[in-house]
C-alpha cells in the first residue's frame, strides 16, 4: 500500500474503513493472557498491552512471544522492552527469529510447541491465549482461522497443549 499511497497525486482520493475493535479488553477478565505474534501481527498485542498495564487497577499478566525473521524485523522492540522494564511481574517477551545472526541470543527459528508450553500461561479457565501474524503462524500455533467472523477449531500447538475455543483468539 505504501507504493501506492506515494503515487497519489493531489486531489486524489483514497477511501479507508475501520476501526473495527475485534476483541474487547476488559481489566481482570484473565489472571493471564499469552500472546503470539509475528512481524506486523505485533500491533493488536501493543494495543491491549498499552491499555492494560496503563491501568494501576489491572493486575492480568501477560507473555508474548514474538516471531520475525531477523533481529533488524523486530518491529517496536525498544517500546516493548520499556514496557517489560516498567512492569516486571506482569509482563514479558522473548524474541525469536528465523534467521539469526551468529550474535543473537535469543529464540532461534519458529515459535514452537516447547516454547508455547514454557513461557505462556497453561490452559485454565482464566486464561486466554492471543495469536496474530502470518497465516502460516497462526496456523501452526492455533490452527487455521476460517474467515473474519469464524475464529475456527483451535488447532496447532495451542490444541496439542490442552487449550479450547474459548481460551484462544486469532487476529
Amino acid at each position: 500500500m505504501s507504493k501506492h499511497i506515494a503515487g497519489l497525486k493531489v486531489g486524489d482520493t483514497l477511501d479507508f474503513k475501520g476501526p473495527m475493535p475485534k476483541l474487547p479488553y476488559a481489566a481482570n477478565e484473565f489472571d493471564a493472557v499469552g500472546m503470539v505474534a509475528g512481524g506486523t501481527g505485533i500491533t493488536p498485542m501493543l494495543q491491549v498491552l498499552e491499555k492494560a498495564l496503563a491501568d494501576p487497577a489491572d493486575a492480568t499478566t501477560f507473555a508474548l512471544l514474538f516471531g520475525n525473521v531477523t533481529p533488524d524485523d523486530i518491529l517496536l522492540k525498544g517500546r516493548l522492552d520499556a514496557l517489560a522494564a516498567a512492569h516486571p511481574g506482569r509482563f514479558a517477551v522473548e524474541y525469536y527469529v528465523d534467521a539469526p545472526p551468529s550474535w543473537w541470543r535469543g529464540g532461534r527459528g519458529y515459535v514452537d510447541k516447547k516454547a508455547i508450553a514454557r513461557f505462556l500461561p497453561a490452559a485454565t479457565q482464566k486464561t486466554k491465549i492471543l495469536v496474530c501474524g502470518p497465516p502460516g503462524l497462526v496456523e501452526m500455533v492455533a490452527g487455521a482461522k476460517v474467515s473474519f467472523k469464524d475464529q475456527g477449531p483451535v488447532g496447532g500447538h495451542l490444541a496439542d497443549l490442552g487449550f479450547s475455543r474459548d481460551q484462544v483468539y486469532k487476529f
